[in-house]
C-alpha cells in the first residue's frame, strides 16, 4: 500500500539521540564535560575522574575496615581487635550458638 508507513528499526545511536533533553541550568556544565570527555584529547579530564573515583574507593574501603575493627574491638575480650585468642571455649560456643538461638515470629 502506498499510504502506509512501517514502523522503523531504532538503533542504539537513533535512540540516545532521540532521549538527550536540552541542557539548562545545572546540568550544562555536566553536558560540556562530556562532551570534553568524548574528544581524542581528553586526558586531563579522565585523570581527573580517576583521581576522584580513586577517593571514594579508598573512603569506602576505609569504612568497612573501621566497621569490622569497631565491632571486633566491642565483641572480643579486653577491647583488642586482635585477641582471639583470649576467647574461651565456652565464648566462643555461646557466640556461634547465637545467630541459632534467635526465635522466628
Amino acid at each position: 500500500m502506498p499510504g502506509l508507513k512501517l514502523p522503523t528499526r531504532r538503533t542504539a545511536a537513533t535512540w540516545f539521540r532521540r532521549s538527550r533533553r536540552p541542557a539548562t541550568g545545572g546540568s550544562a556544565h555536566l553536558e560540556f564535560f562530556r562532551s570534553q570527555l568524548a574528544s581524542v584529547e581528553a586526558l586531563p579530564q579522565l585523570a581527573f575522574l580517576a583521581v576522584i573515583t580513586g577517593a571514594l574507593a579508598g573512603a569506602v574501603i576505609l569504612g568497612f575496615r573501621a566497621g569490622i575493627e569497631f565491632t571486633l574491638t566491642e565483641l572480643l575480650p579486653e577491647r583488642d581487635p586482635e585477641n582471639f585468642e583470649g576467647l574461651s571455649w565456652e565464648s566462643v560456643t555461646t557466640r556461634s550458638m547465637a545467630p541459632c538461638s534467635a526465635r522466628s515470629q
